[in-house]
């Protein structure tokens, strides 16, 4: 049986996405839930797939230019064989928001991320951590199959009770599914 303590939150699904971003707005509180997993899935039909977030509170994002740090790994291995690599991802300088998923050359294959938040630090005055693994094949030539791992912090300690998803190229999302799930207190 499903434990009652894992809900589901929220869903936003598209088969055609024209806007470049989605807000889910007011959806997280410390007082409920212990922890957040977010699950995505994309599939554009444009190059530029990386999709990207930042934290909300309310609906407004921070995005200052270094509100975001990460550190990581990319690994990959191409489709004929010839190449693997596997690589360390990392912005100590910081940026304007959370790495999700990397791998910009994309327009034919979906591409698909979890994340991990602990709610506890939402709060006003705590510094937020997060993970993200993502992973997905894109339609160079040859082409890859890829995964990547990032862990994120922030510069910023206001409250956060939201977070947005955008492309990195601006352009829609295209076919594109996200479910937050809670865990209760």
């Amino acid at each position: 049986t499903v434990s009652s303590d894992y809900v589901k939150i929220s869903r936003y699904s598209a088969t055609s996405a024209g806007a470049s971003s989605y807000n889910f707005e007011n959806i997280f509180d410390a007082s409920v839930y212990s922890r957040y997993q977010i699950h995505g899935y994309i599939n554009k039909s444009s190059a530029g797939s990386q999709i990207r977030g930042r934290f909300l509170n309310g609906s407004t994002a921070y995005s200052g230019t270094y509100d975001y740090n990460h550190g990581g790994f990319d690994a990959y291995r191409q489709t004929n064989q010839a190449s693997n690599t596997i690589g360390a991802s990392n912005d100590g300088d910081g940026r304007d928001y959370i790495q999700m998923i990397a791998w910009g050359n994309n327009s034919s294959y979906g591409t698909a991320f979890d994340m991990w938040v602990e709610a506890s630090q939402l709060v006003n005055g705590e510094y937020k951590f997060s993970v993200c693994h993502s992973r997905g094949r894109d339609d160079s030539s040859p082409s890859y199959v890829y995964y990547s791992g990032f862990g994120h912090h922030t510069s910023f300690t206001g409250l956060v009770n939201g977070i947005q998803f955008f492309t990195g190229d601006g352009n829609g999302l295209g076919q594109v599914n996200i479910t937050i799930y809670g865990e209760k207190i």
